[in-house]
């Protein structure tokens, strides 16, 4: 192809605010994250992942996937975070569903594919954009092995990786930080990364089961109901503490520290039908490698067992023969005096089935905060801080369900900080089973009257809002109801948070314009100064496009070559996406046209942003790890886009309205 003709363009650099994807951010719900490795195949920023290609080409599987474990455990020890590993059904990243707790992959997912050489690997922090915040993406080519003779040591890269994903910024102030990147090996957190983790997330609460029982010895040993047909009618998950506990059949704890240990109490049936099976899972709730050991009413040990693998770490423990009307006790500690010995899980006690199927539920809809809801406006539930000022966690939050597709729940909040004039009010409700709950929100002043809401995001799983100059010193009711409660997706269980902010979330106004049909298309230069994820947000300037018109909007490379195409039918407020981009310079065609055919109306557009992912490049490898020499000052970062203005005329010759990308209406 020929080269571009020279041209004189009118520069623009906008701000680069990086909302809403942006650092210093934690997650909504930080204590039921999931990570799962992306098969290959699996579309990871529009491009098909090679992880396991690439790393089993380096060290074995296990060895990679413990490294990348161990990295993200480091960090959730530190603070209120579990990170639970689950299945990937290789689905493509960013698809519609929650921001968290999708069924298809894991909430941080780890993949890999070529990157230019300006980068070692590239992760997305969490935002309120979709559900490929968490996403890390391994150069494929880059020499990744295991320990200081590889020239890039895979843990120490998905430590810093991890940071990332878990909000933490780049940290140039201290040379031992992980999130420095000017080092190389580095065994764990320095002491600024603990205090930047905790500032987000606090630090590790007590064990939960602290709040109604002792539970650390056997006289304060708490009860655990023996699940068998005769006592159980239902299995409902129920905690320990909850208000409707009938049981409880089930607990849901926490090895706080390594020298934490928790113990229940179990009395058999008069007559005991079978064995005694104690089941302890951690799969795809925690990292947390346990030992369980069963003991008899004298506190003699029956039997245990331990997990030493955070790739494998449910524990079952069996008693064949138990004695009818006996009490036995189960005590959970952990498994190895390391990372993996830290984190949360869930136990129940019977027989076999009925035990596995406890710590298994299809439908864990219960609320694990809220086991009763406010189910009408003058009943709702005062939802009270849980970090009022203490750290940057989501204040407000509640996990329950909707049982019938006209139930309606009801929570009251306020903030407890001052805000100044033109605060925001912040909310995030996703439904939690696959196939589940649509969700939908409507937020409500004091006097039951609907305010005016601005959607940030919106999918058939989830959907984010915020109302604009609230008060601190008023009450506001968040209402959530079913989207379609005639449809087919009006029950399930969902996860609300609730923030109240300085300002509003707001995409970065990339480029606006107009098309008719005397200039059905429109063109945009943009240079990319370094490799960056790119959410791309293209709607009509007021919404929603003119009936029965579309428009689309094609990003192509310095070549020619289409790599992005985004097209908006006018069936929702607008159409996003996002895209990996190399450093380079890109050509943007916008084109519009009708259904019939017939002349386009006048149509604006607009084209908004935000800057989601943030990489690492190649570093010095420092083997000896101390002593280390003081990171340099960095020079001030360049604009990492800009976008100029384009005359037309000089690309009719290499970017034609008859390609197939060229009519919107194309599928």
């Amino acid at each position: 192809m020929p080269k571009l003709p020279r041209r004189r363009p009118s520069l623009e650099i906008l701000e680069d605010r990086r909302l809403p994807a942006t650092f210093g951010v934690a997650w909504p719900d930080p204590q039921h994250l999931t990570l799962s490795f992306a098969p290959d195949g699996a579309l990871m920023d529009n491009a098909p992942s090679v992880l396991n290609q690439a790393l089993n080409a380096r060290m074995a599987t296990s060895t990679w996937q413990l490294d990348i474990l161990r990295a993200y455990q480091s960090w959730a020890v530190l603070g209120n975070l579990n990170i639970g590993l689950v299945n990937d059904t290789g689905a493509p990243s960013g698809q519609p569903g929650p921001i968290q707790g999708n069924p298809a992959f894991g909430d941080i997912r780890v993949g890999a594919h070529a990157l230019t050489s300006d980068a070692v690997a590239e992760a997305t922090p969490f935002d309120l954009l979709g559900n490929a915040a968490g996403d890390v993406v391994l150069n494929s080519a880059a020499p990744f092995g295991n320990g200081p003779s590889a020239q890039e040591d895979l843990y120490t890269a998905m430590l810093h990786e991890a940071g990332h994903t878990l909000g933490l910024d780049h940290n140039t102030s201290d040379p031992n930080s992980v999130m420095n990147e000017t080092n190389g090996l580095r065994a764990h957190p320095s002491a600024s990364d603990i205090a930047a983790v905790q500032a987000l997330y606090g630090v590790r609460q007590p064990d939960p089961i602290v709040n109604s029982h002792d539970g650390t010895t056997f006289k304060t040993a708490a009860p655990l109901t023996f699940l068998d047909p005769a006592a159980l009618s239902g299995l409902l998950p129920v905690p320990i503490g909850a208000s409707t506990c009938v049981g409880p059949w089930t607990a849901n704890a926490d090895v706080t520290s390594l020298t934490d240990k928790d113990i229940y109490s179990i009395k058999t049936p008069a007559k005991a039908e079978g064995p005694l099976e104690v089941v302890v899972r951690t799969s795809g709730i925690s990292l947390l490698t346990p030992q369980v050991t069963i003991y008899d009413a004298g506190a003699s040990v029956v039997a245990s067992a331990l997990s030493i693998d955070p790739l494998h770490n449910d524990v079952t423990v069996t008693i064949t023969n138990p004695r009818p009307g006996a009490v036995y006790y189960a005590k959970v500690n952990s498994g190895q005096a390391n990372v993996f010995g830290i984190g949360a899980y869930r136990i129940a006690v019977g027989l076999p089935t009925l035990a596995h199927t406890a710590v298994f539920p299809k439908n864990p809809v219960e609320s694990t905060v809220y086991p009763n809801k406010g189910i009408a406006f003058a009943k709702a539930l005062d939802l009270k801080a849980q970090s009022p000022a203490t750290d940057a966690r989501w204040p407000f939050i509640a996990r329950n369900a909707l049982a019938t597709p006209t139930e309606t729940d009801f929570y009251r909040v306020q903030s407890t900080r001052a805000l100044a004039p033109g605060g925001t009010l912040l909310v995030t409700v996703w439904g939690l089973q696959t196939g589940g709950l649509s969700p939908n929100v409507t937020i409500l002043d004091a006097s039951n009257n609907p305010l005016p809401t601005q959607v940030v995001s919106r999918d058939p799983g989830s959907i984010t809002l915020q109302v604009q100059n609230v008060s601190d010193t008023s009450k506001y009711v968040i209402k959530v109801s079913a989207a379609d409660p005639a449809g087919t997706h009006a029950v399930g269980g969902y996860f609300l948070g609730a923030e109240f902010r300085a300002a509003p979330l707001a995409l970065d106004a990339f480029v606006s314009g107009t098309l008719d049909a005397s200039r059905p298309m429109a063109l945009q230069t943009l240079n990319i100064t370094s490799s960056r994820l790119l959410h791309f947000d293209l709607s009509g300037t007021a919404g929603a496009l003119p009936a029965n018109t579309a428009l689309r909007m094609t990003l192509f490379d310095q070549s020619m070559k289409p790599v992005f195409v985004l097209t908006h039918h006018g069936a929702s407020d607008s159409t996003a996406d996002d895209v990996l981009l190399a450093p380079g310079t890109y050509v943007a065609r916008f084109v519009a046209a009708t259904r019939s055919g017939a002349p386009l109306p006048k149509l604006t557009y607009s084209l908004k942003g935000a800057v989601r992912g943030d990489l690492i490049g190649p570093s010095p490898i420092d083997t000896t790890l101390n002593p280390v020499a003081p990171a340099p000052t960095p020079p001030p970062p360049p604009a990492i886009y800009v976008w100029t203005t384009t005359n037309i005329s000089l690309y009719n010759t290499y970017i034609s309205l008859t390609d197939p990308y060229g009519n919107p209406w194309f599928y």
